[in-house]
């Protein structure tokens, strides 16, 4: 039998060559048609679709995006055994270690799923979280934004020439006090100055002395009448009682609520009411504490029960006024006027009366425990007898001390 042919190297390494270089072609050919570029286009649109898919899933569910990378790499796993053709093997491993294997599948896929769960939840609460913080953002800027424009309307208001506009305006700013304690004080301190710009002392007997003179001028100019024109002028003018925009400040001012009167004193904020006239003004129960009152005009002012600890009355004009039971417990009141001043059962404790006028006033059950009386004046014995004093109160010399009184 005759031996088979063997071929050359040469010749096998050339057949070789012209064999791959065939293919070369053949490849170059394919993939440069319209159809193998269509196809490519296709699979890379997919690819991107795809890629903006998982992105989506990632960003808005990162807790299930977890779960399935992790439950991807179990199964890759046992896909790469089975193509790597160890599946009978894996599959007798199994039958001989189940008892082992299935408690610790369970517990794997058991963390798993908890592991999402944690993970979605988490992700809940933040998003909660977020969601709240922004409405709670948003809920401040419109609460701030609508503060802001309710106290400029109501500021524009009290500059109306409308009475009940100017109403209004006072009303508005004492809700707004209340809604905002932030701006409490900046209102209060506002409604104070409306009174001292309203209400000037010097400016109301300006303008009731000139309406005065026109009239005594329009009468003849009569002599001995000057009273009864300066109460025609006062008639007049309106200022018989407090007018209604003032009395309205002076009911937000008494109504202010123990929280707001407690942070004026934490914080040392003082009322200032100097210099204003304030003729029978009721008062009751108002809380005026440290405020300052120099040079105000409370004629025939109610105010029974008034807190006036401390509260500066340096030449306050409180002729015929009602302070029954009023606390002025180390109150100025040095210069005052307090003829016939109502100041049964008043607690004028450590006071300071110095140089002020008491003539008339009913000191009945007063207490003047520790106030200094040394130098007023129009103080009598029976006045004195009525009240309550202790060692420490000061009476002029001609004043004789009760023998009621403690020496201590």
């Amino acid at each position: 039998m005759p031996k088979p042919r063997m071929r050359s190297p040469v010749r096998l390494v050339r057949s070789l060559s012209l064999i791959f270089k065939n293919l070369q072609e053949r490849s170059a050919q394919l993939w440069s048609s319209n159809r193998s570029r269509l196809a490519r286009n296709w699979v890379v649109n997919r690819l991107k679709q795809a890629d903006s898919r998982i992105r989506e899933v990632r960003l808005a569910r990162p807790g299930v995006f977890g779960t399935i990378v992790f439950g991807i790499i179990p199964v890759a796993i046992v896909v790469a055994i089975l193509i790597s053709g160890s599946a009978a093997m894996l599959w007798t491993a199994y039958h001989a270690n189940r008892e082992d294997i299935v408690p610790v599948a369970t517990f794997v896929g058991a963390a798993v799923v908890a592991y999402a769960a944690l993970r979605q939840a988490a992700t809940a609460r933040q998003r909660a979280a977020t969601a709240t913080n922004r409405h709670l953002a948003q809920t401040k800027a419109d609460r701030q934004r609508r503060i802001v424009e309710s106290f400029s309307k109501a500021v524009e208001q009290l500059g109306s020439d409308k009475l009940e506009v100017r109403v209004g305006g006072i009303f508005a700013l004492e809700r707004l006090s209340n809604e905002s304690p932030n701006d409490y004080w900046t209102v209060m301190e506002l409604l104070a100055g409306f009174v001292r710009d309203r209400m000037k002392y010097t400016a109301i007997t300006d303008r009731l002395r000139r309406r005065a003179e026109s009239l005594w001028k329009q009468s003849g100019r009569p002599e001995g009448r000057s009273e009864e024109f300066w109460l025609r002028a006062v008639r007049l003018e309106g200022l018989e009682r407090t007018p209604t925009d003032v009395a309205a400040i002076l009911t937000v001012i008494r109504r202010r609520s123990q929280r707001n009167r407690q942070r004026e004193v934490d914080h040392g904020w003082r009322l200032d009411l100097s210099g204003t006239y304030l003729r029978e003004a009721f008062l009751i129960n108002i809380d005026l504490r440290k405020a300052d009152l120099r040079d105000v005009h409370f004629e025939k002012a109610t105010l029974s029960g008034a807190h006036l600890e401390r509260a500066r009355l340096r030449r306050a004009h409180l002729e015929g006024a009602r302070l029954g039971g009023a606390r002025l417990k180390r109150a100025e009141l040095v210069d005052a006027h307090l003829e016939k001043a109502k100041l049964r059962g008043a607690h004028l404790e450590r006071a300071r009366l110095g140089r002020a006028c008491l003539k008339g006033a009913d000191l009945r059950n007063a207490h003047l425990e520790g106030a200094d009386l040394q130098w007023a004046e129009g103080i009598r014995d029976d006045q004195i007898l009525l009240a309550f004093g202790d060692g420490k109160t000061k009476l002029p010399e001609r004043i004789t001390r009760p023998n009621h009184w403690p020496t201590t």
